[in-house]
């Protein structure tokens, strides 16, 4: 079949199913499926419905329907959670409500924490992270720092991979994109080894093409090539005691800058004519110009993850002992012609290597008490040292004068956190429940700083003068808490009212512009939230009033040569809303929506926040029907919306993101046999928009650089399950 006619398929098959096709599967299975929980929540097994917070699951199905290969893709199947990457790099940023954290600083923690099986992973590049044989996905939104812990100031999620059970299980899927001629193999085999002894292994290798053009060298950026593995080993001796053991390894590779030019002035034409390539454009097409004879494709990053898990559970006498030791490793360079031109005028290299080690104590009361407690203690450190040349060579004119040299930063952080918890539930009637939380932390960052002249120059000597090595610290001793207030009017209707204090620990820039004030200050949010679920037959309905003040919030804003990080005050009020429903007189058919509206802004200014949509969400429409001989059709579609948003705390600084509409659909067959068949497409009317906007280096007002959307993609998905 033609690509001119598989298009044409994918159009005609949405007009049958018009939704965010991920997120209607995230619903249904939300809505429908008693025994999806919400571990994360409050430390302790709920359905989503029964949990008085603002909370989404996406399930292992949710994302295989829509092809989700790594965290980036989870904004498919959770619509409002917004995931962006700088381009010389695989960091990432998250926002939820119209807050979160820019991506960017490679030693900056997220406000957003992420979770892998409840283990805190400290560094935001694991948001760009394979994704595979996982369970479910919790996205919990508003202040969770309570039960969660330090850096869940604005939310967390929660990947929860797949446990082996007593019986053998195997898996294999197979994904193949034809517009960007990429590919996903993913498998998975669960084999008993004894009685209550079982291994699971699963792993991903992924090769993804890229979706801008590059004019200069002809390649294609940013292509990914990723790799990984995982073992889990799931003993269950006992009634009275399990353990969990899991580790997994992931390499990545990701080659192309995918900024290109939105806006230019002589300098940067003179610039693009003068390294030979006279075509520098301005068109926002998903072709770009940048090149850097000493790196091929302008970019190359590699790095590599380790991640080690033991979580063990006793039982004693209706109570619960959790322990959980957690362990990873990581390192990563990247090498990045960061003048994003034509021409050999700014590189940099960026080596950085970290790990980390927690330990959490828990215990848990017996649930169907009258009163009711988690307690536990939590102890964690981590390193992260980085190296990062950064080399300049432009030419007078222009710019003009000229600006030359190289320089070494060099930054080593270690960072000790320990803190005590406890939440604690009272029902003061069989109606109303009380929950309270508190916890306690300590934290003490070290850091050794310095910055090296490797050659002369006015980039190494006055631009980012160099500094002797010296060190700094930090000590943060802080108490948050959380009080919450539920009433279940029927077995089908509650309200909450809660009221929630998260901090987000501070530190230090790791490529400030003058070292002895690379210190930021921390980040204190609170939120309250009024909420109602609703949940009756065919028909969930979901709503929660939010309001949201940070002080000090930790705004980071790239400037096209270093991302600063500066504290300002925030606010967000705003309301979610979501509607999961299966016509009683249509059940083969199913419907949702789910919206998000914040007014996020400035708190001094009040001008609006960088990276925060006033609206974001999306439609969802699903059919399932079964057919002869044991098969299922299954149609979803998708319509995801975000409003416009500035990119950077001045908003005249660099042009504004418009607001877009993108629409998807999938058509699959199912046999009752385990084999599935599914063509899935992404952003059908292949609509762009500006993802990630920032000033050209150096170069003066009007210049400006920014990564598109990703275009048009149609796959092809081979699944069998055993």
């Amino acid at each position: 079949m033609s690509m001119v006619r598989t298009r044409d398929l994918f159009l005609a098959a949405s007009v049958f199913a018009i939704a965010p096709y991920a997120h209607s599967q995230e619903q249904a299975s939300s809505a429908q499926d008693s025994d999806v929980i919400v571990v994360t929540a409050v430390l302790r097994a709920e359905t989503v419905q029964d949990a008085p917070v603002s909370v989404n699951v996406a399930t292992d199905e949710a994302l295989e329907r829509v092809g989700a290969t790594s965290l980036l893709d989870l904004p498919r199947a959770v619509p409002g959670v917004i995931i962006q990457k700088v381009p010389n790099s695989s960091q990432a940023g998250v926002t939820l409500r119209g807050l979160g954290s820019s991506p960017g600083a490679a030693s900056f923690e997220s406000s957003v924490g992420l979770f892998v099986d409840g283990a805190y992973i400290p560094r935001t590049r694991d948001f760009n992270a394979a994704l595979f044989d996982v369970q479910r996905i919790e996205v919990v939104r508003g202040t969770q720092s309570s039960m969660l812990g330090k850096n869940t100031s604005l939310g967390a999620i929660n990947v929860v991979t797949r446990r082996p059970g007593q019986q053998f299980e195997a898996d294999i899927s197979a994904l193949h994109e034809f517009e960007l001629e990429s590919w996903t193999l993913n498998g998975g085999v669960s084999i008993p080894l004894a009685e209550g002894l079982a291994v699971r292994l699963s792993g991903q290798s992924e090769r993804l093409g890229g979706w801008v053009h590059n004019a200069v060298t002809g390649s294609d950026s940013e292509e990914v090539d990723r790799d990984a593995g995982r073992v889990t080993i799931a003993w269950d001796p006992s009634a009275d005691f399990d353990a969990t053991f899991v580790y997994d390894a992931q390499d990545y590779t990701g080659r192309g800058m995918p900024a290109e030019a939105i806006a230019a002035t002589p300098e940067a034409f003179g610039l693009s004519a003068l390294a030979g390539f006279p075509g520098l454009e301005t068109n926002f097409d998903r072709v770009n110009a940048s090149s850097d004879s000493r790196v091929a494709g302008g970019f190359i990053e590699d790095s590599s993850v380790n991640r080690a898990s033991l979580t063990m559970h006793w039982r004693l006498g209706g109570h619960e002992v959790t322990s959980q030791t957690a362990w990873s490793q990581g390192d990563s360079l990247a090498t990045a012609g960061v003048d994003f031109l034509p021409g050999d005028y700014l590189l940099q290299v960026t080596d950085i290597d970290t790990s980390a080690l927690s330990q959490e104590f828990r215990l848990t009361s017996p649930a169907d008490d009258q009163f009711r407690y988690v307690a536990g203690l939590y102890f964690a450190t981590n390193e992260f040292d980085q190296r990062q040349t950064l080399e300049s060579n432009y030419p007078a004119p222009p710019p003009n004068p000229p600006l030359g040299g190289k320089l070494l930063n060099g930054f080593d952080q270690t960072t000790d956190t320990w803190s005590a918890f406890v939440q604690a539930d009272y029902d003061l009637t069989e109606q109303l429940t009380l929950s309270g939380g508190i916890r306690y932390t300590d934290e003490q960052k070290d850091v050794d700083l310095g910055r090296s002249v490797v050659t002369p120059g006015a980039l190494s000597l006055f631009v980012f003068p160099p500094y002797a090595p010296f060190s700094a610290s930090r000590s943060e001793n802080v108490t948050d808490g959380l009080i919450n207030l539920s009433y279940d009017v029927t077995d089908d209707l509650m309200f909450y009212v809660s009221w929630a204090q998260g901090t987000k620990s501070g530190g230090f820039a790791d490529s400030a512009t003058l070292l002895d004030q690379s210190e930021y200050e921390a980040e204190v949010a609170q939120t309250t939230e009024l909420g109602v679920r609703y949940q009756a037959g065919e028909l969930t309905a979901n709503a929660t009033l939010f309001s949201t003040e940070v002080s000090d919030y930790q705004l980071v804003t790239f400037t096209g040569t270093q991302f600063v990080i500066d504290n300002t005050d925030l606010e967000a009020t705003g309301i979610e809303s979501e509607i999961f429903w299966r016509p009683e007189f249509a059940p083969d058919l199913s419907l949702s929506w789910r919206n998000t509206y914040s007014d996020a802004k400035d708190a001094i200014t009040g001008a609006e926040i960088p990276r925060a949509p006033e609206w974001t969400g999306g439609f969802v429409a699903a059919y399932e029907h079964p057919l002869a001989a044991g098969w299922n059709l299954t149609l979803d579609g998708s319509v995801d919306y975000e409003s416009s948003q500035t990119h950077q705390q001045n908003p005249n600084a660099v042009p504004r993101a418009q607001s877009i509409t993108t629409y998807g659909a999938g058509i699959g067959i199912e046999s009752d046999d385990g084999l599935s068949i599914r063509l899935i497409g992404r952003n059908l009317t292949d609509e762009n928009r500006y993802t990630f906007v920032f000033p050209t280096p150096f170069l003066p007002p009007g210049n400006a650089m920014a990564i598109s959307e990703r275009p048009r993609t149609i796959a092809l998905q081979v699944s069998y399950r055993y």
